[in-house]
């Protein structure tokens, strides 16, 4: 019996470590993506300035 008792607390181990890695993967991928989404507004942003420089110009 005990043999298995002991299997089981490591299968519990292995489960929440697993677990906590999904969980920092996550963390990372949510990270990312914020800051692709922050550049994309920056890049926007950037070229509907110069748009408006370009016809401000132009007038």
């Amino acid at each position: 019996m005990r043999p298995r008792h002991r299997e089981s607390g490591f299968a519990l181990l292995v489960v929440l470590w697993t677990l906590g890695l999904l969980a920092l993967l996550g963390t990372r991928v949510v990270g990312a993506g914020r800051t692709e989404m922050t550049l994309a507004g920056i890049l926007d942003r950037s070229a509907r300035l110069e748009a408006l420089a370009d016809g401000a110009a132009r007038t």
